[in-house]
């Protein structure tokens, strides 16, 4: 009986490491789905009811230029605009340099918000699902 004990424990040992080791995604964290642009652009819209056209027309070489590298990134998902973290941002020009879209970045984020400041751990670019091509909405972005 006691190496079955032992056994058991030793097994719940292991499930609790390896738990405790592969925990990147917290408890918190969740997929945001929607537009990439540099802050300093979006800047110009955030005000707008409708910033949808300016978003998809937007091109990916103003997004890596100097001044809005140094700005910064957001995302444009449900209507509601993410500003990235430091992590984030440097994921972001990884993401739009590898981009072989013009303009209208879709991404998938992997992150936490926080007071307005989205914490990412990736940056992915997806394909726009043809509602968002259609209305723009980012309904998808749970």
């Amino acid at each position: 009986m006691k190496i079955s004990t032992g056994l058991f424990s030793l097994c719940w040992s292991v499930i609790a490491l390896l738990t405790f080791c592969s925990g990147t995604v917290g408890a918190s964290d969740r997929n945001y789905i929607g537009y990439l642009l540099d802050k300093q652009c979006s800047d110009s819209v955030r005000q707008d009811s409708n910033p949808l056209d300016f978003i998809k027309n937007h091109t990916r070489d103003c997004c890596l230029m100097l001044n809005c590298q140094k700005k910064g990134y957001c995302l444009f998902a449900d209507g509601v605009w993410f500003t990235l973290d430091s992590q984030g941002n440097k994921l972001a020009i990884e993401a739009l340099k590898k981009s072989q879209k013009n303009s209208a970045i879709y991404v998938r984020i992997l992150g936490a918000t926080k007071k307005g400041l989205l914490t990412v751990k990736s940056v992915v670019e997806v394909d726009e699902p043809s509602s968002s091509r259609d209305s723009g909405d980012g309904q998808n972005a749970k």
